[in-house]
């Protein structure tokens, strides 16, 4: 960080990407023996988001370095890093939550200061808005005090959890962030409620969010105002603030007792998707595999379809694509909604409770592709520590066989589409991202992994079959080794993958548009340099 001399205000900060990462040693600071473990694995994907308005630019929630977001028996992230692929430097940091920021970060006792995090993040269509929704709950070690009769440790943290839903204004620079709500506990019964999902219109500036009550809440933006009169900022624009516009119960929570402590009732899962037009909103809820499908009529609030028997297990994630809904549960189900009727479906091999949590789905609207991160632990492996592996599959609407498929050395924390482009990006435990794109995409200005040195055997990066199996049975090793030689063939063609690498300096200006993966053709490229040269000559 680089500080004013004269008014000790930073005018720059340079950073990498702050994650949790595995590093190839262990710290000093792991052999210590203290009265806690610091955590070794990471059990919960990457909350990240792509900024509409600047599509190289990723929002990671982040925590106050490797030690404190480690600490306390589970990853803490209470901040937000701006990072710019392009420059491939951080651009800002910002507190979602409130933070505990300084060296003394534990208790008189020796155990770390637990801070909240952040677990959904959601631009909105236009790209001014951010919803974000943190959690907090007591630490285990600080509920005995609060043991009355026959409540566990596990009741009190759930009665005294802090779950905060936060509006924010996005700078016209993407740097500056202003709190314009928060929200206390926006779902509750007779505790608080967790949120299962937050989803953007992609057409309004518009979210809806999904509690363990199992009611979707609708919530808009208006003009603040005092007596009547709307109020002004010091710039002089207009005031907003958020509230909810709708509340619509679903029929599956109706049917089940919401009343019944959160420990002792069965466990609840449910996703939420937008339509493409913002239409529709697609909500699935339910205990495990009983979960329904319901499409909501955003202006009414009406239920006009139900889907019932399309998820087995809990309810992971659900996606709008075109027509389709693209739904993970233990199986990978793709549902044409304009023809009522299911094209395809797949079941995930590895249905271990971690593989669960980190399993994760994403899709572009621009290709008609969608993506799923599985992790692929080693042998007798079951959590997801230092050494696991990660597969990427790459799926089209139109055809039920993946077009890509590839193994990452490390494992894969957040998949995003990568904002105007057709592929993907890929943040991984090494805090390295990667870039899953069409081979015609790539620029050819930018440096090759034999320029920088790096060879393909050593990124050790060979694609590898399918971690999927269909409906009709377990695939045979020799079948998936018959389709190897076609399947290495058509996506060798069709897509390239690399590390995302830093732009030369004092490239032209129309060259800096957007980062190597997501540059137009070349053919866009070769018009625009001439229609600059053109332009030149005509001012002379």
């Amino acid at each position: 960080m680089i500080l004013s001399t004269e008014e000790m205000k930073p005018t720059t900060y340079v950073s990498g990407i702050q994650s949790i990462s595995f590093g190839d040693h262990p710290s000093k600071d792991s052999m210590v023996r203290r009265i806690w473990q610091p955590t070794d694995q990471i059990i919960t994907p990457l909350v990240a988001a792509t900024n509409p308005l600047k599509p190289s630019q990723l929002l990671l929630c982040v925590g106050n370095g490797q030690q404190a977001t480690l600490g306390g028996g589970g990853p803490s992230t209470p901040q937000i890093q701006a990072f710019d692929t392009a420059s491939f430097q951080g651009v800002m940091k910002h507190a979602l939550a409130r933070t505990v920021i300084t060296e003394a970060n534990m208790t008189n006792q020796g155990a770390p200061i637990v801070e909240p995090t952040v677990t959904k993040l959601a631009f909105s269509g236009d790209g001014k808005w951010i919803a974000s929704v943190d959690e907090w709950r007591p630490p285990k070690g600080d509920s005995d005090i609060f043991l009355m009769g026959s409540k566990t440790k596990e009741q009190v943290r759930n009665e005294r959890c802090e779950i905060y839903l936060k509006f924010w204004e996005a700078g016209p620079d993407g740097k500056a962030l202003e709190l314009v709500t928060r929200v206390n506990e926006p779902h509750q019964t007779d505790h608080p409620e967790v949120v299962l999902d937050l989803a953007s219109d992609p057409r309004s500036p518009r979210f809806a969010t999904l509690g363990g009550d199992g009611i979707v809440h609708f919530w808009s933006s208006k003009m603040r105002s005092i007596n009547g009169a709307a109020t002004n900022g010091s710039d002089g624009h207009h005031l907003r603030i958020w509230t909810c516009s709708r509340t619509v119960t679903l029929p599956t929570a109706v049917q089940q007792d919401i009343s019944t402590e959160p420990t002792t009732r069965r466990p609840r899962s449910g996703a939420l998707a937008f339509s493409g037009d913002g239409s529709i909103l697609f909500a699935a809820f339910g205990e495990p595999s009983n979960a329904v499908m319901f499409a909501i009529d955003v202006e009414t609030g009406d239920v006009r379809e139900t889907l019932y028997d399309v998820f087995k297990g809990e309810v992971r994630s659900i996606k709008s694509l075109g027509s389709c809904l693209v739904m993970l549960s233990e199986d990978l189900n793709v549902y044409d909604m304009v023809s009522d009727e299911l094209l395809y479906s797949f079941a995930l091999k590895d249905n271990s409770a971690a593989a669960k949590r980190l399993t994760q789905l994403a899709v572009n609207a621009e290709s008609r592709t969608f993506a799923i991160a599985a992790p692929v632990p080693a042998s007798g492996q079951k959590l997801m520590k230092k050494g696991v592996q990660s597969e990427l599959v790459v799926f089209s609407l139109e055809n039920p066989e993946p077009v890509f498929a590839h193994t990452f050395p490390q494992l894969i924390t957040s998949v995003l589409p990568a904002g105007s482009s057709s592929g993907f990006m890929v943040l991984d435990s090494a805090a390295q991202i990667w870039s899953v794109t069409e081979g015609s995409e790539v620029a050819p200005l930018f440096q090759s992994l034999v320029d920088l040195g790096v060879s393909d055997a050593e990124s050790g990066r060979q694609p590898v079959a399918i971690g999927l199996a269909s409906d009709d049975g377990e695939v045979s090793d020799e079948e998936m080794k018959d389709g190897d030689d076609d399947a290495d063939m058509e996506t060798d063609e069709a897509f390239d993958i690399h590390p995302t690498v830093v732009a030369p300096q004092r490239l032209a200006d129309i060259f800096n548009t957007a980062p190597a993966f997501a540059m137009p053709p070349i053919e866009d490229v070769f018009y625009q340099v001439a229609g600059l040269f053109s332009s030149t000559l005509v001012d002379t």
